[in-house]
């Protein structure tokens, strides 16, 4: 069977579709494949393999740089552009900088963050036991819902 492969277009466009951060599954939707075709090009044609892999790789390097931004926050300038009225009673587009504007640390990133880059240490699993034999997070948690009903 001959392959609808074609050298011109389907890396070119590939590239384009892992650019916009598509998954392989949405990927074979827009070129109209399967799968198994999909992955049977990765490996017979080394430029449709490139194009994927070298762009996916730019949108998870720019999806790490956001996370980066949320786990340790940021302070940056703005520019406003503002109408005032000048002497001559004119209205004039006028432009103005607001500095140390912040984005402040996100806990939800920070937790994301921390439970991949130190799992051992920032895992969440309740069923484990706590140090120094104190039974697991779950136990606590019951022994203060039994305190709580007591009084």
């Amino acid at each position: 069977m001959k392959s609808t492969y074609n050298p011109e277009v389907h890396p070119k466009l590939a590239a384009q579709y892992a650019l916009d951060g598509l998954t392989d599954k949405e990927i074979c939707g827009k070129l109209g494949i399967s799968k198994p075709t999909y992955y049977d090009w990765q490996k017979k044609f080394p430029d449709f393999l490139n194009s994927t892999k070298k762009n996916k790789a730019v949108v998870d390097y720019e999806a790490e740089q956001a996370l980066y931004t949320r786990v340790m926050g940021k302070t940056y300038t703005e520019t406003k552009c503002i109408y005032q009225v000048d002497k001559e009673g004119k209205e004039v587009l006028v432009r103005k900088e607001v500095t140390n504007k912040h984005i402040l640390p996100d806990t939800l990133a920070c937790l994301a963050w921390l439970r991949n880059r130190q799992r051992d240490k920032w895992k969440f699993n309740p069923d484990v036991a706590l140090e120094h034999n104190e039974g697991t997070l779950n136990d606590l948690v019951e022994t203060l819902k039994k305190a709580n009903h007591s009084s």
